[in-house]
């Protein structure tokens, strides 16, 4: 009898270890599961927003180089003008 309740204690302890090292194995996994699913989402949020700052500087370098090509238009036209009048008033600079 007392073999029997050693065996039976034995396998009663093995049997509840591997249950714990099963459970404690499957919780790991499952931590690991959702760590890399956060991770993921953080990874796209992440590109997404550098995505959407690369379209907003392209926007912004677009609208600046048109700016750029309004304000030379602008200064073409002042110098035409001034040369205008100067030949009209015949001023010279060169003299």
């Amino acid at each position: 009898m007392k073999g029997e309740l050693k065996d039976y204690l034995e396998w009663l302890i093995y049997a509840n270890c591997s249950r714990y090292n099963g459970d404690i194995n499957l919780r790991v996994l499952e931590s690991r599961r959702r760590i890399e699913a956060n991770f993921k989402n953080m990874v796209f949020g992440f590109i997404d927003r550098i995505n959407a700052a690369i379209e907003y500087s392209e926007r912004m370098i677009g609208e600046s180089e048109e700016k750029v090509d309004e304000e030379i238009k602008t200064l073409l036209a002042l110098k035409d003008e001034i040369t205008y009048i100067r030949n009209e008033l015949s001023l010279d600079p060169k003299s």
